[in-house]
């Protein structure tokens, strides 16, 4: 493989020197606990009666893959999300009741909301899960054809599953090995 391409593929797969690749045998028990994990998510969304279990495993991807499922991290990733798909329902019903003058009322919350968000202000609530989840609820798609209580129901039931989950998987990692104190 020619030097430059070496590069290239290095730069747009780093590795963390923290944590080595799994074994083969361990991302094979991953992949199988993967997909009976996402398998039992789907299937909670099918009782509830929710189609828009995407929203949920958005939620995964951002706190799970993206924070690294880090616990301090999960309160303000669930209000971010939830607040979020509260954006998207307001430009909804906005839009639903007064037309386009509603989207321009929208538009003045969402200018506010960004404002903060700029300003580092409300953190808790307007952060980068709210950015995300209202990116999502706001695609036009989403809007015309998606069931609202179905996304804040997937959203509810990945906090709670995903949630538990990899809280267990967190709590019950064996300890990093501390480095040896040098002489």
């Amino acid at each position: 493989m020619p030097q430059h391409a070496r590069q290239m593929t290095d730069r747009a797969a780093p590795t963390s020197a923290e944590e080595p690749a799994p074994t083969t045998v361990v991302a094979l028990v991953m992949l199988i606990f993967t997909i009976a994990a996402c398998g039992g998510y789907i299937a909670l969304n099918v009782v509830a009666g929710s189609q828009e279990s995407y929203a949920g495993f958005f939620f995964l991807l951002f706190w799970g893959g993206l924070q690294k499922s880090d616990l301090r991290l999960l309160p303000g990733t669930v209000m971010g999300s939830f607040a979020g798909l509260a954006l998207g329902l307001l430009m909804h019903q906005l839009q639903q009741r007064f037309g386009d003058p509603g989207l321009v009322g929208f538009l003045a919350v969402l200018l506010t909301v960004l404002f903060l968000y700029f300003r580092q202000k409300l953190r808790l609530v307007l952060n980068e899960a709210t950015m995300l989840m209202m990116t999502l609820s706001t695609v036009l798609h989403v809007q015309a054809h998606a069931s609202f209580q179905g996304l804040f129901i997937s959203l509810a039931i990945a906090v709670v599953f995903f949630g538990a989950i990899l809280w267990a998987v967190v709590r019950l990692r064996p300890p990093a090995p501390q480095p040896a104190p040098a002489a």
